[in-house]
């Protein structure tokens, strides 16, 4: 369930990630580098430590319905996570009233390669036992549909 949680994540996070798409030429071949600058900027914020998240084929330019060819999520020992031909069709408006509105988000596939490593955190200290209560976000986040062709 935390595969599949941290991967509704991820997408969502490259939804928004829709703007950094490459630039292409009338050939169809990307022009730049590799990802563009904004692209690399989102997938160096949304990786960490002992974590690597990379996004291809981006496109939507924040319409709303952007794709994502795929995500890749590798450790130290490489990948481990993939998802492939993600789209993301929600609501732009939404947004100004403090909400993220998705009607619908759907993978071609997501594939476990192997179980990831664990990330060595430092013990918290004076640790105590608090009732579980979910983060308040800055804004509400509404999932009308989720479809995964493959897992």
């Amino acid at each position: 369930m935390k595969r599949i949680a941290a991967a509704l994540i991820i997408a969502m996070l490259a939804g928004l990630a829709a703007f950094a798409q490459n630039e292409t030429s009338a050939d169809g071949s990307a022009g730049g580098d590799d990802n563009g600058f904004i692209l690399n900027f989102i997938q160096e914020k949304i990786s960490g430590p002992g974590r690597e998240i990379r996004l291809r084929g981006v496109q939507g330019a924040l319409s709303s319905r952007a794709t994502i060819g795929g995500i890749t999520v590798s450790d130290d020992e490489g990948p481990w996570l993939e998802i492939e031909n993600v789209t993301l069709d929600w609501s732009r408006l939404a947004l100004l009233r403090r909400r993220v509105q998705i009607n619908e988000l759907s993978f071609e596939s997501i594939s476990v390669l192997r179980k990831p490593i664990p990330v060595e955190t430092a013990p918290i200290p004076e640790a105590e036992a608090k009732p579980f209560a979910l983060p308040e976000l800055p804004v509400s986040l509404q999932l009308d549909k989720l479809l995964a062709q493959s897992v």
